[in-house]
């Protein structure tokens, strides 16, 4: 399951992410896969499809996104805890240990994951244009391999942005 996969190893997306969330009821009854910390307190929504993007992902995730916009620290910490089945001042510490920077920085910003084996020339494209617009969105293709042993093993490849081009965006 590459749900429960990424969950117990984030790293795998190219970074370093505190997982605080899995299956995340929103109000609207629709469940973010997973939402997560990064380094700077940024909350990460991470949006898995298992063999092909879909059409929309980027529409949902912009959704969800927006909704966790909204969050305080007090609901990130009960979030968190109720997903460690640990108790908010446990979640806080742990967040606190995890982030490079102060807790005022905590979901002062959003960011987006998406995540899949295949992305839509369509949704590549908006992808694309949001990021023109300085939405911190980014692409992640996973590919399943499989050993002579049928053993599984992933490929993880960052395509938006280009791990290259980094190096050239202000």
């Amino acid at each position: 399951d590459i749900q429960e996969w990424i969950s117990g190893t984030p790293r795998i997306l190219g970074e370093e992410l505190l997982i605080i969330a899995k299956e995340l009821v929103l109000p609207s009854g629709k469940r973010l896969d997973l939402l997560a910390v990064d380094k700077q307190g940024s909350l990460v929504v991470i949006e898995l499809k298992r063999d092909d993007s879909g059409s929309d992902v980027e529409w949902q995730t912009i959704k969800y996104a927006s909704y966790c916009s909204s969050f305080t620290q007090d609901e990130i910490y009960k979030t968190f805890a109720e997903y460690l089945g640990s108790n908010d001042d446990d979640a806080q510490v742990k967040i606190e240990e995890f982030i490079d920077s102060e807790l005022e920085e905590l979901n002062q910003k959003q960011r987006i994951i998406l995540v899949s084996k295949e992305f839509h020339s369509e949704v590549i494209s908006a992808v694309l244009w949001l990021r023109e617009f300085e939405i911190d969105i980014s692409c992640i293709r996973l590919t399943p391999h499989l050993d002579c042993s049928d053993s599984l093993f992933i490929n993880s490849d960052i395509i938006i942005p280009l791990p290259e081009a980094k190096d050239y965006i202000q």
